[in-house]
């Protein structure tokens, strides 16, 4: 309730436009990355007409709305992930504020931690939308992943011991990890990137890339990095039970058959961040 009440109405409203504008922007490259379309520099158009987008109607959300879901120029339907995608996005700023309890409008060492989070939550569900739709991983977000994994880590050791800035007992305790038998934190980290990829990659080697695809492989081996051996040995748990759960869901409602592709990186990412959050 604490938390809650400290979070003004204005710091919350203005978060969730930020969360909403990059969310807009995501949906670029959720569209584009996978066609290997240049995600800067071509202009945003309607995916029916191919007409030029102009700058009321890209705000988040609130053109979808205002335009009852349609193109404003040949009146065709528009996908509703994109006022989607845009609504987590400003939703997950918003919680990841409320959970780590930044000030609002002061400088403080918590939004170092608040901005890991929210890129590590932008690249996540970037890559659960491509991973659902076109079943990979691209490594380019995979090398984007482990970029600001390793900057975090290491913004945090060069302060002095390891990660002595961080001032969130919850996030501190699921990002350093656990010692094993007094080994550095540092060894826990290695030893869970390798043990992700390794158990991992095994499975993709026995099944010969068909019970598992490569990019899960590099993917977990930059979350164990993250979490550290012991958080990624349950949170391989928790994504294998979530992946048989909705598997065996899927095949009773007949939307997927027994040989059906069924991708597996959404449900690692979503076992990962529950692993830090909790």
């Amino acid at each position: 309730m604490t938390r809650i009440v400290a979070m003004s109405i204005e710091f919350s409203s203005m978060l969730f436009i930020y969360g909403s504008i990059i969310g807009s922007f995501l949906n670029v490259v959720i569209l584009r990355l996978p066609r290997n379309i240049d995600i800067v520099r071509k202009s945003s158009r309607c995916p029916h007409c191919k007409h030029t987008l102009g700058f009321f109607d890209l705000i988040p959300i609130l053109s979808f709305v205002v335009l009852q879901g349609k193109c404003r120029y040949c009146h065709k339907y528009i996908s509703f992930q994109y006022p989607l995608i845009e609504f987590i996005t400003g939703v997950w700023v918003v919680f990841v504020g409320w959970w780590l309890h930044i000030p609002a409008f002061e400088l403080s060492s918590l939004y170092l931690d608040a901005a890991f989070l929210w890129v590590l939550g932008f690249i996540a569900l970037v890559i659960v939308v491509i991973d659902i739709k076109h079943y990979i991983i691209p490594d380019v977000l995979t090398i984007a992943l482990l970029l600001v994994v390793v900057a975090y880590i290491g913004a945090k050791a060069l302060g002095g011991g390891v990660y002595p800035t961080i001032t969130n007992p919850l996030l501190l305790d699921a990002i350093v990890g656990y010692d094993i038998k007094g080994s550095s934190h540092f060894l826990s980290h290695i030893i869970g990137g390798l043990v992700g990829s390794g158990f991992l990659g095994g499975l993709w080697l026995i099944t010969k890339g068909k019970g598992m695809g490569l990019g899960d492989v590099k993917l977990v081996g930059v979350l164990g990095l993250l979490v550290g051996w012991h958080a990624t040995i349950e949170s391989l748990g928790l994504a294998f039970i979530l992946g048989s759960v909705v598997g065996v869901a899927l095949l009773i409602t007949g939307s997927k058959k027994m040989k059906s592709m069924v991708p597996f990186g959404p449900f690692l990412l979503v076992a990962f961040l529950f692993s830090i959050l909790t």
